[in-house]
């Protein structure tokens, strides 16, 4: 059997440094897709938290849209009975000058 050997198989100071080089490059690859991860982790969690915050101010408005529009029914409701009233004594007062 032969026994093949290459270069890397005999400890050289240029083996040496390339293996560091090819290892601290490996590093920064993976330190910079951790980071990445993070950051998408990151921005999924900001994205979640401005969707609460606009469904937050979405309900708000709504609440506030649902007050205003009681508010201005039991407006229109007063100023009905306040007609109806007026109608109803303008009836009677016609009734009372024909008596």
């Amino acid at each position: 059997m032969t026994d093949w050997k290459t270069i890397f198989d005999e400890p050289s100071p240029t083996v040496d440094r390339v293996k560091k080089r090819v290892e601290a490059r490996f590093k920064e690859i993976m330190e910079e897709d951790r980071i990445k991860k993070e950051g998408k982790e990151v921005a999924q969690a900001d994205a979640e938290a401005m969707k609460q915050e606009q469904k937050a101010q979405d309900e708000k408005t709504r609440e506030q849209e649902e007050h205003e529009q009681r508010m201005n029914m039991g407006y229109k409701s007063d100023a009905q009975r306040a007609r109806e009233m007026t109608l109803r004594l303008e009836k009677f007062r016609q009734r009372e000058s024909k008596k």
